[in-house]
Order: structure tokens, then sequence, then C-alpha cells
């Protein structure tokens, strides 16, 4: 799957994010994390974001190429 990697998970998926109401840990940093490019995000990010089940179209694809190459 090919995807702009300098673009955020908001500019890919075309949606936004609703509620404000989350504030406890992990939920503001994923809140946050969804604005970043895809190239910027860390391994942690990842995590983070995979966990709560955002994005996990890109996400998935992004993690596996990332244990592909530390394998």
């Amino acid at each position: 799957m090919e995807f702009d990697r300098r673009k955020s998970l908001l500019q890919l998926k075309r949606e936004k994010f609703r509620d404000f109401t989350w504030d406890f840990d992990p939920f503001p940093s994923g809140y946050q994390l969804r604005h970043w490019p895809l190239e910027r995000l860390t391994d942690e990010h990842l995590w983070v974001l995979i966990r709560q089940s955002i994005g996990l179209d890109y996400l998935v694809v992004l993690a596996l190429e990332k244990l592909e190459q530390n394998a």
C-alpha cells in the first residue's frame, strides 16, 4: 500500500476528532499524534496510536516495515 508519509493521519483519513473529553494518558498524546506527519512518528508513537486503534490501515503497514528492518 502506497501513501504519502509526509501527511498526517488527519490529512490521509480526512476525519475530525470530535471528543475532547479525554484528559488522561495515553489519549492526549494519541490525539496530538494524529496531526504529525507519518514520517516523524517513532516506534513509541506507533504503539500509542495502534493501541488506540487510530489509523490502523496506515500504521500497521509502517509497523510491519519497521519489524522487517529490525529482523
